[in-house]
């Protein structure tokens, strides 16, 4: 159920990818890093008991909600709980969401920008999590994925209202993008119960044991079988060090950059960090 890929080169992180056509990926800068959401690592950074955590968000919900219109003119809806939520998240707030992207390369790239050790991917077969959400939700076998996503919105909106639910790990993505969510190709998955953390939530909703996360099978990408991955619903590609500079200007020349994926002055002068790294010319 769980597989971490070890490549050499980038050369052979471009093969794997091939492999998880219909994932989503999520980078994170040190492979070592677990997977758990803003809101949940905030609550044990502080030592913040994780059970008052869903009283927590209501406040950060309210709280942005009532302040937010001092900053921008255009606002969700008063009612649509989970654009707000994607908001506080697209600017830097604590959410139970967590961000994936529909594209292995910008994954990659946020796992490598500013990392200084090994970094990862990490996929998710989405087709294997929202068939299990199918099942474990009462879903209609003919749905659509749009119809699943907005059933999704609706139940994660009663849970944000204060409805208990089991753990689970929901797809969703808002019906009004902001432009970075657009821009990255992204995707939220959402924790129903933030009472224990997102790995277990995941792993429920999967019908796995939790300690599927600290029992993986690694493998390195030359003994990668189509078979692996198609028993796998997490598979984690670690990204060497080694091959960040190369990799980066690679995604450069796809026009995966900070520039393209942060429009604006922020982002341009945030890509210029990518000319202090050593870089052999011939």
């Amino acid at each position: 159920m769980f597989a971490t890929v070890r490549v050499s080169s980038w050369e052979e992180a471009r093969v794997v990818q091939n492999e998880l056509f219909g994932w989503r990926f999520r980078g994170h800068q040190d492979a070592a890093w677990h997977l758990s959401s803003r809101l949940e690592r905030h609550a044990q950074l502080f030592g913040c008991d994780l059970g008052i955590l869903a009283n927590r968000e209501r406040w950060i919900l309210r709280e942005f909600r009532r302040r937010a219109h001092h900053y921008l003119a255009a606002l969700p809806s008063e009612i649509n709980l989970i654009e707000w939520l994607a908001l506080i998240q697209h600017h830097g707030g604590p959410t139970r969401l967590l961000d994936f992207s529909h594209s292995f390369y910008i994954a990659a790239f946020f796992a490598m920008e500013n990392a200084t050790q090994d970094a990862a991917v990490w996929a998710i077969d989405y087709f294997k999590l929202m068939s299990r959400l199918m099942e474990l939700t009462e879903g209609s076998g003919t749905e659509y994925i749009h119809d699943t996503h907005r059933r999704h919105e609706a139940i994660a909106a009663t849970i944000l209202n204060g409805d208990s639910q089991d753990r689970l790990v929901l797809g969703i993505e808002p019906e009004i993008m902001n432009e970075r969510l657009s821009i990255q190709q992204g995707s939220f998955l959402f924790p129903c119960d933030i009472t224990t953390s997102f790995e277990q939530n995941l792993a429920d909703t999967l019908g796995v044991p939790l300690s599927i996360f600290d029992q993986e099978r690694i493998v390195s990408s030359n003994q990668l079988r189509p078979e692996i991955v198609s028993g796998a619903a997490i598979v984690k590609v670690v990204l060497p060090q080694t091959m960040h500079t190369p990799a980066l200007l690679d995604l450069k020349s796809m026009n995966i950059s900070a520039t393209t994926l942060f429009p604006g002055l922020d982002g341009f002068a945030r890509s210029l960090a990518l000319y202090l790294r050593p870089i052999s010319v011939e």
